[in-house]
């Protein structure tokens, strides 16, 4: 993620994967490189995300659809896209990976 976000370009219009704390609310999907960051809203230190076709969570995380915990996460990085109100570094599009990633409990 760290790579996305200081050096867009290389990366506009690519397939990547990257592991980050997710959250999933209206108008405030994204990924962020920590859940510290996403705790103090720090836009910046994240990557809007369009969900999987069909995902639906607003809440807790679930088995099937993780929120506010780790995940791996593929799919076509969007320089341009900065998501809601331009409050992020970029976008994760077309999404064909949303897994957990590690412990969350811990």
């Amino acid at each position: 993620m760290v790579e996305l976000i200081a050096r867009p370009e290389t990366y506009d219009g690519k397939r990547v994967r990257v592991i980050g704390f997710v959250n999933f609310e209206f108008e405030g999907n994204a990924i962020y490189l920590s859940a510290d960051d996403w705790k103090h809203g720090v836009g910046r230190n994240s990557l809007w995300i369009d969900p999987p076709q069909g995902f639906e969570s607003d809440s807790g995380p679930t088995a099937r659809q993780p929120n506010r915990r780790y995940v791996i996460v593929e799919g076509t990085f969007n320089a341009k896209n900065r998501g809601h109100m331009g409050m992020h570094s970029g976008a994760i599009e077309n999404v064909t990976r949303l897994d957990p990633w590690g412990d969350w409990r811990r």
